[in-house]
This record gives structure tokens, C-alpha cells and sequence, in this order.
């Protein structure tokens, strides 16, 4: 199975704003306005302003992308909680320093090849070291926005990601390749070995792994399922829990049924 981290980000000219002083390159490659909006929306996102942030992202992402926010929000909060005191201290250090960082990004601007005329990609440098893209928007009448790439699953992508997720996670191989596609099903298959050989070369791993399956079994009644979109017919599933690790797939759509891809 596949499992995704995605981070979006953006890529500035010479500006300041807010305070923050920001060093650009190519800003003639996008349309103006670019680096206030961008700036703005990862400000209000590490400001915990919602609100804000979200008024930046496209309108048919909006929603359910506030949906995501919030409910990641109240996870980390429960995590903060439960926390040790000096490593609290230390991710609020962590988190100030961020915004510093934000204050003295490099960014820098540039189409996406085949996404339409509208479509750019902004890479916000903060460190000199690491970066984050944002992918944007721009259109005449709604100026810049955030495309997030967030969708609402139907029922029918929900249950089908769902049984899938669980049948795996729990080792039953013959439901889960029940929901995968086809041209799939070998890449399944060879993982399903790997994960049974690693599983049964040490007892450790084996006793870790079905920890982390009954945590699952606990959780599942409270998980959030969200949705990425990598193209029209490909998506990217996550499955997060309050504390259990997390679970992702890829579904597509296949002769007008959804079914699993393993790439």
C-alpha cells in the first residue's frame, strides 16, 4: 500500500508584508499578487487562524479541506495534552521558529506543465535548506487561491477505500483483492508477501503489528477519511486516527467502478 505525505507550498518576489520580509526570484513567470496570498494563507495556517486560511483556498475545496483542519487541530491538541512538559516547550519553540523562518523565505514561482493556463506552482524556501510548494490558481475574477487537491468521497469510494484499508491492515489478503483493480492485482499480491514475510520474521514485529490493528479496531468508529485528488480519476484515501498510526490507498475510477490501485 501506499503511503503519501503531501505538503503544499508557494514562491515569492520581494515584498513585505505583514512584517515579513521575503526574497524572490521569476516573478514575472506568474501573475502579481501571488507571494501576499501565499504568505498570508501559511501565516494563518501556522497562527492556527482558519478562518483566514481558508478564504484563500478555491471554494469547491473549501469545505471539506476546513473539515480536515480541524479535525487534524483536535488531534494535536490531544497529543499537547498528553504531553510531557518540556517536550510541549519544545514544540512551541519549534512552532515560533517556524514563523521566523516564514519571515525570511526565498520563493519562487512557476507554471504547471498541462494543468491549463491558470494552474502555478509556488516553492517557499524557508530555511535555505528545505522548501514547500503550494500548488495556486489565478483567475481574472477570483484573483489567487489554494488548490489544495481536497475532494469529498462519495459513499461508494468511502465503503470501498474503507474495506479495503481494514482487510489489509488485518491480513485478510482475499477480501482486500476483492476491491483491487485488475491490472493490480500482481503488484498486490507481491506485496501481501512481503508483508507476511516481514511479519513472520520476528515475533516482535508480529506482536507490534497486531497492537497497532486492535488500536485500529478501537478507532475505527472516529476516523477521519479524507481524500486527495492526483488527477480526475486517481485519488489518494487517508484513513487518520486519534492515535493510531495512519492508513492511506489509491482508488481509481476503472470502467466506471472504483477500485484499489497498488503502484
Amino acid at each position: 500500500m501506499r503511503f503519501v505525505l503531501i505538503v503544499t507550498v508557494i514562491h515569492c518576489s520581494l515584498l513585505f508584508f505583514s512584517g515579513l520580509t521575503v526574497n524572490a526570484q521569476d516573478v514575472d513567470v506568474c501573475p502579481t499578487g501571488f507571494d501576499e496570498v501565499a504568505l498570508e494563507y501559511l501565516t494563518a495556517l501556522l497562527q492556527d487562524d482558519l478562518k483566514t486560511a481558508s478564504g484563500w483556498v478555491l471554494e469547491t475545496e473549501r469545505e471539506v479541506w476546513v473539515e480536515w483542519q480541524e479535525w487534524k487541530k483536535d488531534k494535536l491538541d490531544l497529543r499537547l495534552s498528553n504531553m510531557d512538559p518540556q517536550l510541549k516547550l519544545r514544540h512551541d519553540e519549534e512552532h515560533r521558529q517556524e514563523l521566523k523562518n516564514l519571515a525570511v523565505s526565498h520563493c519562487a514561482c512557476e507554471q504547471r506543465i498541462g494543468e491549463g493556463e491558470n494552474a502555478f506552482r509556488v516553492r517557499v524556501a524557508p530555511d535555505g535548506r528545505g522548501f514547500r510548494i503550494l500548488n495556486m490558481r489565478y483567475g481574472e475574477q477570483m484573483g489567487w487561491r489554494i488548490e489544495t487537491g481536497h475532494v469529498r468521497l462519495d459513499g461508494e469510494q468511502s465503503r470501498m477505500a474503507t474495506a479495503f484499508m481494514r482487510s489489509v491492515d488485518e491480513r485478510r489478503w482475499t477480501e482486500a483483492e476483492a476491491w483491487v483493480a485488475a491490472i493490480a492485482i500482481p503488484n498486490f499480491q507481491v506485496y501481501q508477501e512481503k508483508v507476511e514475510h516481514y511479519l513472520q520474521s520476528s515475533p516482535v514485529l508480529g506482536e507490534a503489528r497486531q497492537n497497532q490493528i486492535e488500536l485500529h479496531d478501537s478507532e475505527w468508529g472516529d476516523v477521519m477519511l479524507w481524500a486527495e485528488r492526483e488527477s480526475n480519476q486517481l485519488f489518494i484515501v487517508h484513513a487518520e486516527f486519534k492515535t493510531a498510526e495512519s492508513l492511506s490507498c489509491e482508488i481509481a475510477e476503472i470502467e466506471g467502478v472504483w477500485r484499489v490501485l497498488m503502484r
